[in-house]
C-alpha cells in the first residue's frame, strides 16, 4: 500500500490518494496502552460519541444533518492489537465534484471535529459527565451483545476456547465479557477517560480518497490545534517475542454440559507465527488446506466423508499466533471427531506430493490470492491494512507483497508450517438434549 506521510501540529497524516472510490474518508486515531479498563472504557466511549453531540443533541438530529451532507457517515470504533488500543473516529463523504455548491470537505471535517471535541455532556454542580441515562442504554446493549455470544453456541465455544488459551494475556482482554465490570462504568469516570484519551495518547490521521493534500491540511488545522499533544507516551511496535512466553503449552481438555441439542468441539493450536514473520504466508496456505475453505481437508473428511459435523472450519489469527478448529456435532461423535481432526493434522505434517494434495494446494493458493485481491476493493479493508501497517511500524506484509509470497510458497513450506501446530486446548460444549 503506497501512501504519503505528512504532519500537522506534530500529528502525522497518512495520505492514501486514490480515485478508486466516489467517496473520501478521514480518520483520526488515538492510541493507548491496552488494558482491561482501557478496552472496556474505549468500547463504551465509541458507542457514546457516535450517537449525538453537543450541537446535534439527539440521534435523530445528527442523522438528519448527515443525510443533508449527501448521506455522509460518521463512526467511532475501538480496536485492540497486540498491546495497543486504538480509538478511531472516521467520517466518509462524497467527493466534492459530486457536491455542487457545497464545500463538502470543510463540512465533513467540522462534523469530525464536533464528534471528537464536543460530545453531548451534562453539567451537575459544575462537574461534567456523560449522560447517565444514555450510558445505561449502552451498558444494556453491551451486555445484550455478550448474551448473543452465549446464545450462539459455535461462537461461544470459540470464545471460551480463546479464554482458556490466552488466560491473563492481552488477547483475553479483547474477549471482555465481564458484565460486572461493564456495570461499574460510571458517567463521570467515562468523561475522565475521554479527557485522558485526548491528552495522553499518540495520534494520527489516515486520509483515503481523491483529495488535495494542502487544502486538507488547512481544513484540519483547527481540529489539530484543539487536540492536546500526547504526553510521555511512545508506543512501541507490536512485538510477538513477549507473547511467545504467554502460551499455555500444557494440554488441557475442558467439557461443559449445557441445555442444548447441538454440541460443539473447539480445538486450539499454537503455531507461534505472526503477521510479519517469514513463514506467515505458508501458515495461511496450511490453514486454508486444513479447514479454511469448503474444499479443505476437514470439511471433506469430517463433514462429507464421515458425516460427523454439521459445520466445521479452521481459522488462523496472525495477531495471537493460533489456529482454531470449530465444529458443530452430535455429542456422541465427540471422540471420533477429535481423533480425525488430529489425524488430518498428522497426515499433513507428513504430506505426500500426490496429485490430489497438489491440486488442493494450488486451489487454496488461488483462493487466498483471490480473497486478498477482492479485499483491496474495500475501503474499510484498506483502512485496516494501513492501520495494521502503522501498528507494526512497517514491519509488515502489504497486500502486493503477500500475494507474491503466497505464490512462492512450496509444499515443503506447508509441511514445515503444519509441524508448528501444537495442540493447546480442547473445549467441548456438550449438549444434553436429544435432537428431534
Amino acid at each position: 500500500m503506497n501512501y504519503i506521510k505528512d504532519d500537522i501540529k506534530n500529528i502525522p497524516i497518512y495520505y492514501f490518494n486514490t480515485p478508486q472510490f466516489k467517496t473520501t474518508s478521514i480518520s483520526l486515531a488515538f492510541t493507548l496502552k491496552l488494558s482491561k479498563n482501557n478496552y472496556l472504557y474505549g468500547q463504551m466511549l465509541s458507542r457514546m460519541l457516535s450517537k449525538k453531540t453537543k450541537k446535534y443533541n439527539s440521534p435523530e438530529k445528527f442523522a438528519d444533518y448527515l443525510s443533508d451532507l449527501y448521506d455522509s457517515k460518521i463512526s467511532v470504533e475501538c480496536y485492540g492489537s497486540g498491546e495497543i488500543l486504538t480509538i478511531m473516529f472516521r467520517v466518509i463523504f462524497l467527493n466534492r465534484k459530486f457536491c455542487e455548491g457545497l464545500d463538502i470537505e470543510k463540512e465533513a471535517i467540522q462534523v469530525l471535529e464536533e464528534v471528537v471535541m464536543n460530545p453531548y455532556l451534562i453539567n451537575e454542580n459544575g462537574v461534567l459527565s456523560f449522560d447517565p441515562e444514555d450510558l445505561e442504554i449502552e451498558k444494556r446493549s453491551m451486555i445484550n451483545n455478550i448474551a448473543d455470544i452465549y446464545n450462539n453456541k459455535m461462537l461461544y465455544a470459540y470464545v471460551k476456547l480463546l479464554h482458556l488459551m490466552y488466560k491473563d494475556t492481552p488477547t483475553e482482554i479483547l474477549l471482555a465479557d465481564d458484565k460486572e465490570a461493564i456495570n461499574k462504568i460510571f458517567a463521570d469516570d467515562l468523561y475522565t477517560f475521554y479527557v485522558e484519551m485526548l491528552k495522553n495518547s499518540e495520534k494520527y490521521y489516515i486520509v483515503m480518497g481523491n483529495i488535495s493534500n494542502e487544502q486538507l491540511k488547512k481544513d484540519l488545522l483547527r481540529l489539530s490545534n484543539n487536540i492536546k499533544e500526547g504526553v510521555n507516551l511512545k508506543l512501541l511496535p507490536i512485538d510477538s517475542s513477549k507473547r511467545k512466553q504467554d502460551f499455555n503449552l500444557a494440554f488441557e481438555e475442558t467439557i461443559d454440559e449445557v441445555q442444548t441439542s447441538q454440541s460443539v468441539i473447539s480445538m486450539g493450536f499454537f503455531v507461534d507465527t505472526y503477521l510479519y514473520e517469514t513463514d506467515y504466508p505458508s501458515i495461511l496456505v496450511a490453514n486454508g488446506m486444513f479447514g479454511g475453505y469448503f474444499n479443505s481437508a476437514l470439511f471433506q473428511i469430517i463433514r462429507e466423508e464421515y458425516g460427523l459435523a454439521y459445520s466445521i472450519s479452521s481459522s488462523y489469527n496472525a495477531l495471537n499466533g493460533s489456529v482454531v478448529v470449530v465444529a458443530g456435532i452430535d455429542q456422541s461423535n465427540y471422540p471420533l471427531c477429535k481423533k480425525l481432526i488430529l489425524d488430518v493434522l498428522k497426515k499433513y505434517q507428513n504430506i505426500n506430493e500426490d496429485d490430489k494434495t497438489l491440486d488442493m494446494f494450488n486451489k487454496i493458493k488461488k483462493s487466498l490470492i483471490s480473497d486478498l485481491q477482492q479485499a483491496e476493493d474495500s475501503r474499510y479493508n484498506q483502512l485496516l491494512e494501513l492501520k495494521t501497517k502503522l501498528d507494526f511500524k512497517d514491519n509488515y506484509y502489504d497486500t502486493s507483497l503477500l500475494i507474491k509470497k503466497i505464490n512462492d510458497v512450496s509444499i515443503d513450506d506447508v509441511k514445515n508450517s503444519f509441524k508448528k501446530f501444537k495442540l493447546s486446548n480442547v473445549y467441548f460444549l456438550k449438549g444434553n438434549l436429544e435432537n428431534n
